[in-house]
């Protein structure tokens, strides 16, 4: 996601490094398109100097301008998004141990260590035992992007995540193994 009134931030710099290295396809969603500071040409420049080439400037990176605030475009991005995981041949299979990527990370007064995770394939449930680099935990629960609480999260599904033992760092793999019983966790 890229603001159109400020092009790529460093975060988001950051996972465009990662997205190559790691060799998976990329799509752009230009969110704040209805500001009145927008400027997707200046953006799409940015994204070109990171090395970004959006298929409207010759390049194979599928770019949607959109608005979070009005929902303009969501649509589209959506329909984008089957095509490409249709084109792709992506499938996940929900009845494995759960893998997926943590997005963010942060340490809640109340709540402990949240951790924002979406998970890429198979299911993860609460009792879970996690592991993401070197921080570890137990999923004491899972709160969906309401923050309702959930017993589990399929492919795709964006949660955070509470029973983390220390913040686990954005970017990192998530794995669990199930819900077994690990001494200290």
């Amino acid at each position: 996601v890229v603001a159109a009134d400020d092009g790529p931030m460093e975060q988001t710099l950051e996972a465009i490094d990662h997205a190559k290295a790691a060799n998976v396809p990329m799509l752009v969603a230009l969110n704040k398109i209805d500001k009145p500071n927008a400027d997707p040409r200046m953006a799409r420049q940015k994204l070109a100097t990171a090395g970004v080439m959006v298929e409207d400037w010759g390049g194979e990176v599928g770019i949607v301008e959109c608005s979070a605030t009005t929902g303009k475009n969501l649509e589209q991005l959506v329909e984008r998004l089957a095509l490409e995981t249709e084109i792709l041949e992506l499938r996940a299979d929900p009845n494995v141990p759960a893998r997926g990527v943590v997005v963010d990370s942060r340490k809640d007064p109340k709540l402990g260590i949240v951790a924002t995770v979406v998970v890429k394939n198979g299911t993860l449930r609460a009792k879970d035992a996690i592991l993401a680099g070197s921080a570890v935990g137990r999923v004491r629960y899972l709160l969906d992007d309401q923050e309702r609480r959930v017993e589990e999260a399929g492919p795709s599904m964006p949660v955070q995540v509470l029973g983390f033992e220390t913040p686990p760092e954005a970017g990192s793999e998530l794995v669990a193994v199930g819900p077994l019983a690990v001494p200290g966790l």
